[in-house]
């Protein structure tokens, strides 16, 4: 930025001021006594370009309005990149502060309003206030290093992005890691939770199959009463039946016997009796029952029915063992099922059951205690196989046996009406586990991502404190080139080499000494030399990385306790510092007049006009 021209009304000490025709390459020197408006034009060029003068900002700007008036008004002309610029700005003192931007030989507003046009500044500068102020502009005050931790400096160094981003991530990182102790104290509070729950997840799938086994041996032991009942009624039926078979059976083998008897003798009379020829042996016999002859028929008929007799008397034996065999089945049966009652009563499930104590506050006369006898049951079941049991055995016996089953059946039919309250009960405790579960699965990948974002932003946080510290020392390092390439200009060759650390403490190489020295070791003229060459390397620095383009300068009274020839060096190194800063203002009491200025602007004290629209040169004497 090269200023072409700067004209104010009523601000500060001028009620008028006009600066025209400003060179824009060289020494612009601005001269006067204590208290003549010096200061002023610096002062009036910062409230130009940035809205604000070096000391006062905000509500206080209203003290730069000329004593006794209602307003003041600033236009500044400058061309940035060869393109020419115009900037107004209006304060009254209600505070109003008004800005417009407008290209050169334009009416419409590049930008309009204050917020827009220090925007549009900034985006042509590539700097702010702050920056301006710790390089280009040397306000009236001691030559002091800048702060090495000023956003200025920080700006100047490429830093100030770096920690902004620092800051950002920072910020970040905490938000992250309150997300993540919500996270976590959530999951506390959920773990908690599941360690109250203790919920096992192989009981359920436990009582589930324990149900099954009591509910399966209960149906068996419903089934084997049921067989029980129908095969002893069976047996109990059977039991008269194989009696009455057993006589019918016994009393039949006489009458075959007899009715065989009676077939074989009154077969031989109707032989013996017969018409026949019979041999020698017979015809004696026929001899002695002569008088039965006539008979003879009648046998034969008694013959044939005796025969007849004996044949369904047979007959009906065999039938009779039939039935016994038939009436037999029953009572094996009734055997096996007392077989399957006497395993059933060694099952693992039923002794298990049986085994159990009775639940808190169950009475035992809930359910009354049978005993099993298995000496009885061996011994009935033998008279069973061997059908010696008689009906009243059976009835005493599977009696007691019905009851036993009756009891354990209940005892079943309890225990499964336990096993599903639990199981209801550990289903509902399995619910509540899959939700916990559920919330927590998603928690802990939320922390898993969260521990990430943080480690990433640790780790981008530290590669950021590596990379600020790089572009540090590098800053440092090029101030210290640019200012130990002045440096030899301001001290006539006595002081060539400068270190410059983080923290911008200067130490300068003494060629008397061959060795670095501390600024405290040497004169406070030359102290301000060097301070002064690193202010310019400082402004020379951020021409060569910032702004890219000429740039001006404002040193308000840099010569401040120099001697007359410190001075004048001074002013002749100024003349030539740089290609980038090619327009240097200079504010002094006075300058020696046998150097080139390329315009003088001389301030009154007495006056509060200043127009001074001519070249003036002193040249030479």
């Amino acid at each position: 930025m090269i200023i072409t021209s700067l004209q104010a009304e009523n601000f500060l000490k001028y009620q008028r001021l006009e600066l025209s025709d400003i060179p824009r390459q060289g020494v612009i020197a601005i001269s006067g006594p204590n208290e003549s408006g010096k200061s002023s034009i610096g002062e009036t060029l910062c409230f130009a370009l940035f809205g604000r003068s070096f000391s006062l900002t905000g509500s206080g700007l209203t003290k730069l309005i000329r004593w006794g008036s209602a307003h003041c008004s600033v236009t500044c002309d400058f061309e940035v990149e060869g393109s020419g610029y115009r900037l107004l700005r209006y304060l009254d003192t209600d505070g109003v502060h008004n800005a417009q931007l407008m290209r050169s030989g334009s009416d419409e507003p590049h930008a309009n309003g204050v917020d827009k046009v220090a925007d549009a500044l900034f985006d042509m500068l590539g700097f702010e206030y702050e920056e301006f102020i710790d390089s280009f502009y040397l306000a009236q005050r001691e030559i002091t290093k800048p702060h090495p931790h000023s956003y200025a400096v920080k700006s100047m160094a490429g830093i100030a992005v770096v920690e902004y981003v620092q800051d950002d991530l920072a910020q970040e990182r905490k938000r992250l890691q309150q997300t993540l102790d919500r996270h976590n104290h959530t999951l506390a509070g959920v773990d908690e939770e599941l360690d109250e729950l203790a919920f096992d997840k192989a009981h359920l799938p436990q009582l589930e199959a324990a149900l099954v086994e009591v509910n399966s041996s209960e149906e068996e032991g419903e089934g084997l009463l049921t067989r029980l009942k129908k095969t002893s009624l069976a047996y109990q039926e059977a039991v008269p039946l194989m009696q009455r078979a057993e006589r019918v059976r016994a009393s039949g083998v006489f009458l075959q016997l007899l009715m065989l008897a009676l077939a074989l003798l009154s077969a031989a009379f109707w032989s013996l009796l017969g018409p026949q020829t019979a041999p020698l042996g017979l015809d004696l016999l026929r001899l002695l029952f002569l008088d039965w002859r006539p008979l003879a028929p009648q046998f034969g008929y008694a013959a044939l029915a005796c025969s007849g007799l004996f044949v369904l008397l047979l007959l009906r034996h065999w039938a009779a063992g039939i039935r016994i065999g038939l009436l037999r089945r029953r009572s094996q049966r009734l055997a096996r099922v007392l077989d399957e009652l006497s395993t059933y009563a060694r099952s693992r499930v039923l002794n298990e059951l049986l085994e159990q104590e009775p639940e808190a506050g169950e009475e035992e006369d809930d359910y009354p205690r049978v005993e099993f006898d298995e000496a009885s049951l061996v011994s009935l079941r033998s008279k069973v196989a061997e059908d010696s049991a008689t009906v009243e055995q059976i009835m005493e016996r599977l009696a007691d046996f019905v009851d036993w089953l009756r009891y354990v059946l209940n005892l079943q039919r309890r225990e499964m009406n336990l096993l599903k309250l639990e199981i209801g009960d550990e289903c509902s405790r399995q619910r509540q586990f899959d939700a916990l579960q559920a919330k927590r699965q998603p928690l802990l990948e939320q922390i898993a991502e969260v521990e990430d974002a943080v480690a990433l932003r640790a780790e981008a946080m530290a590669l950021l404190q590596l990379a600020g510290q790089h572009m540090s020392q590098r800053f440092n390092s090029d101030l210290r080139d640019l200012a130990g390439h002045t440096l030899p200009l301001f001290t006539e060759g006595r002081y060539q080499h400068l270190q410059i650390d983080e923290e911008l403490n200067v130490r300068v190489f003494s060629s008397d000494k061959r060795d670095y020295m501390e600024l405290e070791e040497i004169s406070s003229g030359t102290q301000r030399q060097i301070m002064l060459a690193v202010r310019l390397a400082l402004a020379q620095q951020v021409a060569n990385t910032t702004v890219l383009d000429r740039q001006f300068a404002f040193l308000d009274e840099p010569f401040a306790f120099f001697d007359a020839e410190r001075t004048r060096n001074s002013l002749k190194v100024l003349g030539n510092l740089s290609d980038e800063i090619s327009q240097i203002w200079v504010v002094a009491q006075e300058f020696p007049e046998d150097l080139h200025y390329d315009r003088r602007i001389y301030c009154d004290r007495g006056s509060d006009l200043l127009i001074d629209s001519k070249p003036q040169q002193c040249a030479p004497a």
